[in-house]
């Protein structure tokens, strides 16, 4: 019964957000990748913002979140693990949509994640693509996150390359499998993208570290305050994008190449793009958010997912270096790596030691893949392993170094490393700012944790 409801409410979405975009239909940019969908998506939206009417689909990605925020509607309850808790919500939004179709005409814009877990229905590209083919594709990178769910496609033995093609091959059906894109603009650095895209019979604008693309990095810069980025843009001399109040990891670089790109391509002067960029730019909870911490600590929250562990960790270096703090790793699981899993842990497992000086695991994966392979190094003051967020956060707010640097990173596959944060924030009303606080997901948390975070 439940699979029916499920099928019933995507398909009558579905027809509504298609109805939708056949009137007067505005200009649709499509993002997918498997890391920095979310901050692109900010990006292009700060970008866009103060010159065209846009509209940013924020909540969600998926089959539901798309055509939910095409139709500019939003549920309390999220996804249908939960549906039989939600029938009111959803009933209201399935009265609603009908009246929504006309939604989109407001705008010049409507920006879009295309997010993808699995090869097949509801959770691939082409199910994404009969609610929308958007006209402007960004492509950002191909790695193996959600790997385990492309194990049954590739074949055997399953290889890092092989599982990477898979998801690659997937996501680029926003261009390859879109008859209404007009132009892709992707990253030229990732080879397992620009396999799929060199040849495809539409204009394509391409941005990574070769001065032969539309725009090749130069350089990349921070302070506990600001991150600086500085690129070459076609033959202009250097463009410097300074971003105050964040401390973003030098991935950053293609969220920022990707929007000045789609910036241009819609007829934006560079200047603008500048000013708008630096002005607007906010970061969703979760991606390298500061945050003051107790005992004087810096706390960088980056518990959203566990996409881009390792560039994070360049950038931790990179402060420890210019701030010499003790520097402290929250380290949470990395789920959904498959067969990979292993081999990923432990290779992070090898980068640590000389880096962290403080080293605390969350999970289970992370306590035998890291920390039994770890604890006895004599390279850390402090290493230790917890089960749940609640007793690492405990025991940092009892232990937590003077003027430390603190980075938290895991899965949010029931990880949920921002409850670990809570309990060393210097100002308890940032707790709003961290990522998943919505009802749903403290209903999950207790559900999945037993226990909410509490200061006493």
């Amino acid at each position: 019964m439940k699979k029916l409801i499920v099928r019933f409410v995507l398909t009558y979405l579905r027809i509504f957000a298609k109805l939708s975009l056949l009137i007067d239909r505005p200009t649709v940019i499509g993002i997918t990748g498997s890391a920095g969908k979310t901050s692109t998506r900010e990006a292009l939206y700060a970008t866009l913002k103060n010159r065209y009417k846009t509209h940013v689909i924020r909540k969600g990605n998926s089959e539901t979140g798309v055509p939910l925020g095409i139709l500019g509607l939003k549920v309390n309850s999220i996804g249908f693990s939960s549906i039989h808790k939600s029938i009111k919500d959803w009933t209201l939004l399935l009265l609603k949509a009908p009246m929504r179709i006309f939604f989109p005409q407001k705008f010049q814009f409507v920006i879009v994640e295309m997010g993808i877990d699995d090869p097949y229905p509801p959770h691939n590209m082409e199910y994404l693509l009969s609610i929308v083919q958007p006209d402007i594709a960004v492509v950002l990178n191909a790695y193996p996150v959600h790997g385990e769910r492309f194990e049954k496609v590739v074949s055997k033995p399953v290889t890092e390359k092989k599982l990477t093609t898979a998801i690659a091959h997937e996501k680029v059906k926003l261009v390859t499998h879109n008859p209404r894109c007009k132009v892709a603009i992707f990253n030229k650095d990732n080879e397992s993208i620009t396999q799929f895209l060199d040849e495809v019979d539409i204009d394509t604008i391409i941005f990574g570290d070769s001065p032969e693309n539309h725009i090749s990095y130069v350089d990349h810069e921070i302070t506990t305050e600001n991150s600086t980025f500085t690129y070459k843009v076609g033959s202009r001399r250097s463009l410097k994008i300074n971003i105050k109040g964040y401390v973003l990891p030098a991935a950053y670089r293609e969220v920022f190449a990707a929007a000045i790109l789609v910036g241009q391509y819609v007829g934006m002067d560079i200047p603008d793009i500048k000013a708008s960029l630096e002005k607007n730019f906010t970061v969703a909870p979760g991606r390298s958010s500061l945050f003051s911490g107790q005992n004087g600590s810096i706390l960088i929250d980056s518990s959203y997912n566990a996409s881009g562990l390792e560039t994070l960790l360049h950038m931790a270096k990179t402060l420890k270096t210019l701030t010499s703090r003790p520097f402290v790793f929250v380290f949470g699981d990395i789920r959904e790596l498959g067969k990979a899993t292993k081999h990923e842990h432990e290779r992070i497992a090898e980068t640590l030691p000389g880096l962290v000086d403080y080293l605390y695991t969350v999970g289970p994966l992370t306590k035998k893949h890291v920390y039994k392979k770890l604890h006895k190094k004599r390279s850390f003051k402090d290493v230790n392993a917890f089960d749940t967020p609640h007793q690492a956060g405990k025991y940092l707010k009892t232990h937590l170094p003077k003027d430390a640097l603190v980075l938290f990173k895991g899965s949010q596959n029931t990880i949920f490393l921002e409850e670990a944060l809570k309990y060393i924030l210097d100002d308890m009303s940032d707790s709003e700012k961290l990522p998943r606080q919505e009802d749903y997901w403290m209903r999950q948390k207790q559900f999945t944790l037993g226990n909410i975070h509490s200061r006493e």
